[in-house]
């Protein structure tokens, strides 16, 4: 341990380590005492968690339901999508811009497909999320971020390069992108001390950039972005006939496997990446 501390990648960098046995015999220890913020320590014990919970292999899964009856290439009545963590629509570990792009259609022509080949074309009521099995974590104001579903894991990218202004997803819903010359790198506008989903975008330097959603719901966000996809992709979503309520008269449709946990755990040591850890 000590030799990586002393590595030259690493030099600058305070560091405060305490390792000891369950019978308190200390093993190891550097500036333990020393006061400092905290950071991503909770991850470490998150991830462990979850490995020996679930196992690195197994996959967490967005179930999408009808709600009502298919006729006529029409669904009269909801579609509902339940998710339960599960990160399945992301491009955003993917280097290169274009290819990130190209990704994230591709995973929207396969939902919208797949919707298709059930023999549906129309959508004469509603995209309904349901987050029942991640009651734990609605109205998170602290972080709303986090959810049981996620489009492009909440986030729009963001490029500059030359002048010119792209973004990931290419539609943006929600944000609201101020594009002024100038210098400076992209950010965000505070009102009353807490950050808004309101980004200044400077266009006098390039800048790839990413950010999150602070003031809308993850699920709220998944939807406006899941109905343009479809919509954009020949599937009308009327919202003029709603299903039963509740989960009466459901069927499912198919199921949308996410990325397995040992791909969340290295994303989130790696990359110090909230919206997987939380």
């Amino acid at each position: 341990i000590q030799a990586l501390l002393s590595r030259k990648e690493v030099r600058g960098v305070r560091f405060g380590i305490a390792i000891v046995r369950a019978d308190g015999e200390t093993l190891f220890a550097c500036n333990e005492r020393t006061p400092l913020i905290p950071a991503s320590n909770q991850k470490l014990i998150t991830g462990a968690c979850a490995l020996l919970h679930f196992g690195p292999d197994h996959r967490f899964a967005t179930r999408v339901y009808t709600r009502g009856c298919i006729a006529n290439g029409a669904l009269r009545g909801d579609l509902v999508i339940r998710g339960s963590g599960a990160i399945v629509f992301s491009a955003r570990y993917i280097d290169d811009f274009d290819r990130k792009r190209q990704v994230l259609a591709d995973q929207l022509d396969a939902f919208a497909r797949r919707i298709k080949n059930a023999g549906i074309s129309r959508i004469d009521g509603r995209v309904v999320i349901d987050a029942g099995a991640w009651t734990d974590m609605q109205g998170n104001a602290r972080y709303p971020a986090a959810g049981s579903v996620t489009f492009n894991e909440n986030a729009v990218e963001i490029q500059v390069a030359n002048g010119r202004v792209r973004t990931i997803p290419e539609t943006v819903f929600h944000f609201e992108l101020l594009v002024r010359p100038g210098t400076g790198r992209q950010e965000k506008i505070m009102a009353n001390g807490r950050p808004t989903d309101t980004l200044r975008i400077n266009t006098g330097t390039d800048t790839t950039d990413y950010w999150r959603i602070d003031t809308i719901s993850a699920e709220d966000y998944y939807r406006q972005n899941i109905v343009h996809a479809l919509e954009s992709r020949g599937i009308a979503v009327t919202g003029t006939v709603t299903g039963r309520a509740g989960h009466a008269g459901e069927a499912l449709l198919f199921e949308l496997q996410g990325i397995p946990v040992s791909d969340y755990i290295h994303r989130m040591l790696t990359d110090s990446d909230n919206a997987v850890s939380y």
